[in-house]
């Protein structure tokens, strides 16, 4: 139903923000069904996506029982996706892919009935000759911390050139890797860590379980070093910036061409106008 690599468009890795609210569960869901609403024109918000093998192409993504799998839905419901002003469309933020409440929480037919709002159907399609990078499923399969997500997409977009040019601390022509130096709040920023969170414990807690991780199923040398600013004090003083290195990526360009759908565009349709639209109900 998926491929096993995503194209998704350079500037949206480059820019995507995701609720700190959201699992990473929640986000490899949602950025699946961003994924496949974006291969078809729909002319509906509702997009018809079945459940299993969904789950299956996510890993055996689990069935919980009926109130946490609910409260999935509830979390998505409050969410949001957002970017900066390189995508004006989603940068004041746009709810993400959900599944509506009451009786559209149904399996139908095997499929749910997601609602996904057009403008990020047009941030997750892809337009000839556009730049995009190769996310790799098994990411979205194995992803156990929230950060993993946004820092796979950052370390793709930043290795094929789209990051703030006042970051480069380190990159040499012929190099196959180039380190980038982020102020500790900008590195926050971009992989959406809670600000309360001490510079110091960034690192343990959220930026070095996401890099082991993206590290253990790609084969990117990704490293992340914190960096002091000079301090008379003992132990050096506070963390002030985040040295991170990453592979250098020629981005993908799609051809003129159009390039038909990733699967048969029969597993992912929109939603026929219904007079009963109910009549074919199943229970979760």
């Amino acid at each position: 139903m998926l491929p096993e690599t995503l194209e998704i468009p350079l500037v949206l890795a480059a820019t995507i923000r995701f609720d700190p609210e959201l699992t990473a569960r929640d986000r490899s869901l949602l950025l699946a069904v961003s994924y496949l609403a974006a291969q078809e024109e729909y002319h509906d918000e509702l997009v018809s996506i079945p459940d299993l093998p969904l789950r299956r192409a996510l890993g055996d993504l689990r069935r919980l029982d009926e109130g946490r799998e609910f409260a999935r839905y509830d979390r998505l419901e409050k969410g949001s996706i957002r970017t900066d002003e390189r995508m004006p469309d989603l940068e004041e933020g746009v709810e993400v892919p959900i599944v509506p409440r009451g009786m559209r929480r149904r399996l139908i037919r095997g499929a749910y009935r997601w609602a996904v709002d057009d403008r990020i159907r047009r941030a997750f399609a892809i337009t000839p000759r556009e730049p995009v990078v190769e996310l790799p499923l098994e990411i979205l399969r194995s992803a156990r911390s929230r950060y993993t997500l946004p820092m796979m997409l950052r370390t793709l977009a930043w290795g094929a050139g789209e990051y703030d040019r006042r970051w480069v601390r380190r990159n040499r022509p012929g190099d196959d890797v180039m380190v980038l130096r982020l102020p500790v709040d900008e590195m926050r920023i971009e992989i959406g860590a809670d600000p309360a969170v001490p510079p110091v414990d960034l690192m343990r807690r959220e930026i070095e379980p996401a890099i082991r991780e993206i590290t253990t199923v790609t084969d990117l040398s990704l490293e992340a070093m914190a960096i002091k600013a000079p301090s008379m004090k003992k132990g050096g003083g506070r963390v002030r910036w985040i040295d991170i290195q990453v592979d250098k990526i020629e981005p993908k360009r799609i051809p003129d061409a159009p390039v038909g759908p990733v699967r048969p565009s029969a597993e992912v349709v929109p939603i026929p106008v219904d007079p009963d639209p109910w009549s074919e109900e199943v229970e979760f």
